[in-house]
């Protein structure tokens, strides 16, 4: 007499699968996750060298964060980004127009994170109240942005003032940072622009850098910090990956909730990461400190 596995039987062994199934699952995920948060910090660690290679061959100095390709600016000029300044140093082609990262998305793999995607489905805030649509301005190759108080920019975007004398600010000397193991000298972004000054308080005209009180320098702010860089320092599992100005990479959790009940305003960080040591003394690491 043939036997054949009961209703009982089979119902428990499907209850089985799916009791492993459930557990198993969130492992995977959680793995995925892992190897992917590993490939950040290994971009970050290339990046550092790449940096510090650059600086060591240029009388210690950053490279600046953006530059016009002619000197005064013209309505046909664009941006040298620091990207493809210190690309040299990693290989990957790097474009060197700001113009023409948008038909190389993806393909610099050292620039691109692999949870890029996780932000650049968010909408961050743009002068004005309004806000600006990621997949129209956000590239993959700017998942990683630099520190404006190392690496001044110099370069052209929609608010620049007549005068452009007040955009020619030197680089900063890497060995001249007073605390170059808590100094953030590169961060995660949302990949809308090539720059931070890491401010997340929604105050500005406060830094001392060319576009404060200058027209509209505040919708740049908010582009670049409260748009760019508050979406990308949550990216993974609530926290991101910072290179620190001494060349080493950490990981640091963002304010919980990052953006407050409106979904648009930034929570401002006590730590560990903040954007001024004044704030907070006691932090881990911060961006501005005594430029």
């Amino acid at each position: 007499m043939k036997r054949a596995f009961t209703l009982i039987e089979l119902l428990v062994v499907i209850a089985i699968i799916a009791i492993l199934a459930a557990i198993l699952f969130p492992v995977f995920a959680q793995a995925k996750e892992a190897a992917k948060k590993s490939v950040c910090v290994s971009n970050e660690k290339q990046i550092g060298l790449a940096l510090l290679l650059y600086s060591n061959d240029f009388d210690d100095i950053a490279p600046l964060a953006a530059y016009p390709t002619d000197w005064p600016p013209t309505a046909t000029s664009d941006n040298i980004t620091w990207y493809y300044l210190v690309d040299p140093y990693v290989k990957a082609s790097f474009p060197q127009k700001s113009a023409q990262e948008s038909t190389t998305q993806g393909t610099q793999n050292i620039w691109v994170d692999p949870d890029w995607s996780l932000t650049n489905n968010k909408r961050g805030p743009w002068y004005g109240g309004s806000q600006y649509a990621p997949a129209a301005q956000s590239f993959s190759t700017q998942s990683y942005v630099i520190s404006e108080f190392i690496s001044p920019y110099d370069g052209l975007t929609p608010y620049q003032p007549s005068d452009f004398s007040v955009f020619q600010q030197p680089a900063k000397s890497l060995t001249s940072l007073q605390s170059p193991a808590n100094v953030i000298l590169v961060a995660e972004s949302r990949g809308t622009g090539d720059w931070t000054t890491g401010n997340d308080t929604g105050v500005y005209g406060t830094t001392g850098l060319a576009w404060d009180n200058a027209g509209d320098g505040a919708g740049i702010w908010q582009y670049v910090d409260a748009g760019s860089y508050v979406e990308g320092r949550a990216r993974h599992g609530g926290g991101s990956h910072y290179l620190l100005s001494d060349g080493h990479v950490k990981y640091f959790k963002a304010p919980s909730p990052n953006r407050q009940a409106d979904n648009f305003t930034p929570t401002v960080s006590h730590g560990p990461v903040v954007w001024k040591q004044s704030t907070n003394p006691g932090a881990s690491a911060w961006f501005l400190d005594g430029f």
